[in-house]
C-alpha cells in the first residue's frame, strides 16, 4: 500500500483502483491482501491479463483473451472470403489478420492444440478449396504462400524468445529462467494433456517442444526427436529457427501420418518439396488435380461406402473393381 501511495505521491502515476486487481493461487490469501491494501478496492482474482496477455499467476492458464482475439480475428477472415478469387494476396491478408491477431501473447503462454486448430480452419476458408473432408493441414502446406500453417508461427514464438533470452542472458536471468523450468518440467512433461496444464512461458516451451518430438533435459539445453542435443548457450537463435521451421514440417506430417495411415510413407515430409512443385508449378488445371488428390478432396466409391453414403463400393463407371482413389486414377476404363 505505501508503494502504491508513492506512485500517486512522488512519481506522479496514480493507480486505478477499479482496474487493479490482486492475483493470488488461493483465494483467500488474495482476500487476505486485499484486506490489507484497504480503501484501494483491489479485486482479488485468480486469473486475468497483464497488457492483453493471459496471466495465472502460476496456475492453470484460462485462456480468455485469446479465445476473444482469435473470434475477433475470425469476423475479419470472414470478410475477406468473399475476395478468395485474389488467391495468394487474400491467403497472406487472412494469415497476418488471423495467426498474427490470435498469436498475440504466444511468445508467453504459447498456443495450445485446439486453438490451433480453430485457426488453421478459419484461415483454410479463404482458399479455393470448397469439398468436405480434405485435409486443411496438407491444403494449407500445398497453398503458394509458404509456413501459412499457424502451427509454425506457434511454435517457434515461445522457442524463440525463450532461446534469444538464455542465449544473451547473464547468470541471474539464467538463474530465474531454471527457477521457473523447475518448476514446470514435470508438470508439463508428463502430463498426457501438456496444454491443459501451461502456466506460463516455461510451460510453453516444455509444450511447444513437445510438439516437436523433442524434449528439454535441462533449462538451456534441448533434445531432438534424433537425439541429438543442442546448446543454447551456443547456438545462434537464426540457426535454432530454422532448426524448428524443419523440425514443424516433420511434426505436421508425422501428425497427418497418425491420423492416415495411408501416408506412413510420407511421416517424414520428405515429400513436401516435390508435392509443392506438383501443384503449384506448370499447368494450373494439372496443378488442382493433384492438389485435390494429395489433401483427400476426391471421393470415391469405396470411400462413399465407407463412410455410409453408398450401398455398394463397386465402382459405377466400370463396375469392374472395388471404387478405390487408386482404381479411379490408375485402373478405370
Amino acid at each position: 500500500k505505501r508503494l502504491v501511495d508513492l506512485f500517486d505521491t512522488e512519481a506522479d502515476l496514480p493507480v486505478s483502483k477499479t482496474k487493479g486487481k490482486v492475483f493470488a493461487n488461493r483465494k483467500s490469501a488474495g482476500r487476505a491482501v486485499s484486506t490489507r491494501l484497504g480503501d484501494l478496492g483491489f479485486a482479488t482474482t485468480t486469473a486475468g491479463q497483464i497488457l492483453g496477455v493471459d496471466f495465472g499467476g502460476g496456475s492453470r492458464l484460462v485462456r480468455r483473451g485469446t479465445m476473444v482475439r482469435r473470434q475477433m480475428a475470425g469476423r475479419k477472415i470472414n470478410r475477406l472470403r468473399g475476395l478468395k478469387k485474389f488467391g495468394a494476396k487474400i491467403l497472406n491478408a487472412a494469415r497476418a489478420i488471423g495467426v498474427g491477431a490470435a498469436a498475440y501473447g504466444a511468445k508467453v503462454n504459447g498456443m495450445s492444440e485446439g486453438h490451433l486448430q480453430k485457426l488453421r480452419t478459419m484461415i483454410r476458408a479463404c482458399t479455393s478449396t470448397r469439398v468436405s473432408g480434405a485435409s486443411a493441414t496438407l491444403d494449407l502446406m500445398l497453398q503458394t504462400p509458404r509456413l501459412l500453417d499457424p502451427t509454425y508461427r506457434a511454435t517457434a514464438e515461445p522457442l524463440m524468445k525463450w532461446a534469444r533470452t538464455w542465449f544473451g542472458g547473464d547468470e541471474r536471468v539464467k538463474s530465474a529462467l531454471s527457477q521457473a523450468w523447475r518448476a514446470q518440467i514435470a508438470i508439463v512433461g508428463m502430463a498426457s494433456e501438456p496444454w491443459k496444464v501451461v502456466a506460463g512461458p516455461a510451460g510453453a516451451v516444455i509444450a511447444s517442444l513437445r510438439r516437436l518430438g523433442w524434449a528439454a533435459p535441462a533449462p538451456g539445453t534441448w533434445r531432438q526427436k534424433d537425439g541429438g542435443l543442442i546448446s543454447l548457450d551456443e547456438i545462434a537463435p537464426a540457426a535454432l529457427k530454422a532448426k524448428v521451421v524443419r523440425a514443424t514440417h516433420a511434426a505436421l506430417w508425422a501428425s497427418l501420418a497418425d491420423r492416415h495411415p495411408e501416408l506412413e510413407l510420407l511421416r517424414q515430409g520428405a515429400w513436401l518439396h516435390p508435392a509443392r512443385e506438383a501443384v503449384l508449378k506448370g499447368d494450373q488445371v494439372r496443378g488442382g488435380c493433384s492438389r485435390s488428390v494429395m489433401i483427400g478432396g476426391q471421393w470415391p466409391q469405396q470411400r462413399l461406402f465407407d463412410k455410409g453414403y453408398a450401398l455398394s463400393p463397386i465402382c459405377r463407371a466400370c463396375t469392374g473393381g472395388q471404387g478405390t482413389l487408386l482404381h479411379r486414377h490408375t485402373e478405370c476404363d
